[in-house]
């Protein structure tokens, strides 16, 4: 039986529901290892605890919101290490690194690929597919980040998965 990596929110719906076993649930069961995959910043830590939980799926949302309750939760980045930098005209501009970095933010705004930002260098995952992504957009959107993202999505953690081609030298590959 494998289980679901989720925000503590949905987890008395997938087990209800899907009829899987959630990583966390409302109550707060498995809370320290939700804030450690979705803060993680090295995909070999996240994979471990996918690995530990038995864990087949992640459901990702908006990761502004998910990353500074975490924070908020974990403790684990005081201070002002995701602080509000201002409004432009309907986005949210915000310090890039660390939050870039985490398994979260890798997954939900750039789907797992390796994102092109300039001065910053973001891994793109390997062990992870979207499968699902809800018609509905957010209504947030980053400078310097996706158009328009959606409010959630499902990935499938993949153990081993290898995408192989060919392309002509020099043809851009998506």
């Amino acid at each position: 039986v494998y289980g679901i990596m989720n925000i503590w929110d949905w987890g008395h719906f997938i087990e209800y529901i899907a009829q899987r076993p959630a990583a966390v649930n409302p109550y707060g069961m498995g809370i320290d290892k939700m804030v450690a995959f979705y803060l993680c910043p090295a995909e070999t830590q996240a994979n471990a605890q996918m690995d530990a939980l038995q864990c087949r799926y992640v459901i990702t949302s908006d990761p502004l919101m998910l990353v500074d309750s975490l924070r908020k939760l974990s403790m684990q980045f005081p201070g002002e290490t995701y602080r509000l930098l201002g409004w432009e005209p309907g986005r949210i501009r915000i310090p890039k690194d660390e939050f870039l970095q985490t398994m979260g933010v890798k997954l939900h705004l750039h789907d797992g690929a390796k994102p092109v930002i300039p001065d910053l260098d973001v891994e793109g995952l390997e062990h992870y597919r979207l499968l699902y992504e809800t018609p509905e957009a957010s209504e947030i959107t980053y400078s310097g980040g996706p158009v328009q993202v959606a409010k959630q999505k499902i990935f499938e953690y993949v153990r081993g998965a290898r995408v192989q081609g060919t392309s002509k030298p020099g043809e851009a590959v998506a």
